[in-house]
């Protein structure tokens, strides 16, 4: 799979797991063994939520925004082309 594809879905996962989400989540789940669980441990799930929202939010744009980040020549650490700071040759003259 390719980055973005891969950054799309970190990112579909980040928006299911978002802690703002949950009372939706309980709504969907109700009546389900997950659904009694969740609002069985509320806290622990807000947390662990949290978490996993925030992984997968970031190394979702990690993987996305890594593109734009990369130089396409792959030459990032090649030293720039000397240059004199002034118009004045630099042999001293």
């Amino acid at each position: 799979m390719g980055r973005r594809v891969k950054g799309l879905l970190l990112l579909g996962l980040a928006l299911l797991t978002c802690p703002c989400h949950l009372p939706l989540l309980l709504l969907v789940l109700a009546g389900t063994g997950l659904g009694a669980l969740l609002a069985a441990h509320l806290g622990l799930a807000v947390a662990v939520l949290t978490v996993v929202f925030l992984a997968a939010l970031g190394l979702g744009l990690h993987l996305l925004t890594a593109e734009e980040r990369t130089p396409p020549d792959g030459d990032c650490c090649a030293p720039a082309a000397a240059r004199p700071r002034s118009g004045r040759s630099v042999e001293g003259g």
